[in-house]
């Protein structure tokens, strides 16, 4: 995915990756060693020889997606941002541009793509099964319960 962008903008990606991969090992008591910080949060190493090594492969997939959907809207004008990801834990991403080409360079931080998944667990538990007929009449939807399915404290059961 990130071949495809100017060289400048793959620059500023492996230059902030590897500020907060060194920042983050630092923290882990890895000293100043990205490639130790990467391999202890993705299991696995760096790929030296990738335009960007420190980019995350399970991360990756989603990025290509969001960059798929934006190409469709960049059509109707304007510049395509860069997506890369980086090691904080924070539910954060940032914006950065690229002085030289005036790419924006959306960086998405792990904890982000943690709070997404947990946020997305939280709320299929939350709410009742669904079947196919439920999508199919709107009077067998409109009879899901409107209370919460979650359990109550102490076992007590819901009033009917």
């Amino acid at each position: 995915m990130t071949t495809m962008w100017p060289a400048p903008v793959t620059d500023v990606i492996r230059a902030q990756q590897r500020i907060s991969y060194t920042e983050l090992a630092i923290r882990l008591g890895h000293g100043p060693e990205p490639a130790a910080a990467f391999e202890a949060v993705s299991l696995r190493k760096p790929d030296l020889e990738s335009v960007t090594p420190y980019e995350n492969p399970q991360l990756i997939r989603l990025l290509t997606i969001l960059h798929s959907i934006q190409n469709k809207h960049v059509e109707h004008g304007g510049g395509a941002p860069a997506f890369a990801s980086l090691p904080s834990g924070q539910p954060n991403a940032m914006v950065m541009i690229e002085p030289r080409t005036g790419t924006p360079i959306i960086f998405f931080e792990r904890g982000l793509f943690q709070y997404i998944y947990d946020f997305a667990r939280v709320v299929a538990w939350s709410f009742p099964p669904l079947t196919n007929a439920h999508f199919k009449s709107t009077r067998i939807l409109a009879s899901l319960p409107t209370r919460s399915c979650r359990p109550r404290r102490g076992g007590d059961r819901a009033p009917r």
